[in-house]
């Protein structure tokens, strides 16, 4: 039975150590792993105690041989009675010899069972962080209604419902071009106002820009079915 016991251990060991590792899943997402194939445990257990039980039973067959040749060509009973006596002893060697071999297996094969299993609860806390991570940033990064997207990622174009130019004063021969971005909200209402761009340069109409731009109103922005925000470039050309 002993002998049996460390020959399952051996062999569990053995596989869980030599045993394929998964290739890792692609940063980008928690795959999942591919099914580890079965191990029949009990039927290695059974070859490995076979082959061991084999090695033992030719050893002392063996032994036996040799003392039994001896033995055969002794005629004093007292000699015989000795040889077989010594045979005896020899046989009961070989027995403890096993016993001693069989205990040191346990130990090193259960020491190796604490070693294996510390080394995949590890694994299995590195990865678990991993897919933990993973699946902060994937939460992170999905889109929330009223999010802020480009304008390319728009599922349909926007439409232009009013955007009357400003009423301005002073207005040079020519006009004036003005270049700015706008923030549209999840309404179609302008939020935001950066004028980047005046020519020629004409004092106070950042200040124009942005009054109008409260008179101002588009489609509402849809990314992905959700209303969102979506920053605008323009070039407007203001006349008398």
């Amino acid at each position: 039975m002993a002998v049996a016991a460390v020959i399952a251990l051996i062999a569990v060991v053995a596989y869980m150590v030599l045993k394929p590792k998964p290739t890792p899943p692609p940063p980008q997402a928690v795959a999942s792993q591919p099914a580890q194939p079965q191990v029949d445990v009990a039927k290695l257990a059974q070859e490995l105690e076979q082959k061991m039980s084999a090695q033992y039973e030719e050893k002392v067959k063996d032994m036996e041989s040799k003392y039994n040749e001896q033995i055969s060509q002794i005629k004093d009973e007292e000699k015989k009675r000795l040889l077989t006596e010594e045979k005896n002893k020899e046989k009961e060697r070989l027995k403890r010899q096993q016993e001693e071999a069989t205990k040191k297996a346990i130990q090193e094969a259960n020491q190796q069972i604490v070693f294996v299993q510390e080394e995949q609860a590890k694994a299995k806390v590195v990865e678990q962080k991993k897919a933990e991570e993973q699946a902060r940033v994937a939460a992170e990064q999905a889109l929330k209604e009223g999010d802020t997207v480009s304008i390319n990622d728009l599922d349909f174009p926007l439409k232009t419902i009013s955007q009357a130019p400003p009423r301005v004063a002073n207005i040079p021969t020519g006009g004036v071009s003005v270049t700015f971005q706008i923030l549209i909200g999840v309404q179609g209402k302008v939020e935001k106002v950066k004028v980047l761009k005046v020519s020629p340069p004409l004092p106070g109409m950042d200040k124009n820009i942005e009054l109008a731009s409260q008179r101002w109103e588009f489609s509402s922005p849809v990314s992905k079915g959700m209303k969102v925000k979506v920053w605008k470039t323009q070039n407007m050309v203001i006349r008398r």
